[in-house]
């Protein structure tokens, strides 16, 4: 994924190049100037890593800058297949379990604005990525309740914000939260 994402980028700098002028003066040797190009500023990371429900499977996350995603791998065919990409969430941790319905990831899902939820996702019935948790705080490190239903726990701790500014200035003590996801209870552990 990131190597592909690299090379499109790449094509379209270039084309936008071409399309400027600026690629016909590189081509005739005359300095391009300080502008910093894909190769400059492209920077990918896997952002969380889990095992998957299927032996040999591994299901992670990776932060390309504007585009995100989640993704599975095969170690046995060697093939990474995306399941969810887009920019809205930057995912920092993965919970993975094999549900009734099939595969069902928990996932620390931060937004650009500074707060993480935990979202719900199912990687083969598509329908992305479902907030489970609201309001302005860091949530975070769910995991599934071994047994019967649909049960997990995270972290969570809220944010201080400067009252005229919005910006942070702290956080809140944290806790641990249990959530029921079939009757809807919440308990703080």
């Amino acid at each position: 994924f990131a190597r592909d994402l690299k090379k499109r980028l790449q094509v379209s700098e270039n084309r936008s190049a071409m399309r400027s002028g600026s690629g016909a003066a590189f081509m005739r040797g005359m300095p391009a100037g300080p502008a910093l190009t894909v190769e400059d500023t492209f920077r990918a990371e896997f952002s969380c890593v889990a095992a998957g429900c299927e032996p040999g499977e591994v299901c992670y996350g990776i932060d390309a800058g504007e585009v995100r995603g989640l993704f599975i791998h095969d170690l046995a065919d060697k093939f990474e297949h995306r399941v969810h990409h887009g920019p809205k969430h930057r995912f920092s941790a993965i919970a993975v379990r094999r549900g009734e319905e099939g595969p069902e990831w928990l996932v620390a899902a931060s937004q650009d604005h500074g707060v993480s939820r935990i979202a719900h996702f199912r990687p083969k019935a598509g329908g992305g990525v479902n907030e489970l948790t609201e309001g302005d705080s860091l949530d975070s490190y769910p995991a599934w309740i071994p047994g019967e239903g649909r049960r997990f726990v995270y972290q969570t701790c809220g944010i201080a914000r400067h009252h005229s500014t919005n910006e942070w200035v702290g956080l809140g003590p944290a806790s641990i939260q249990q959530v029921d996801m079939d009757s809807g209870d919440m308990e703080t552990l």
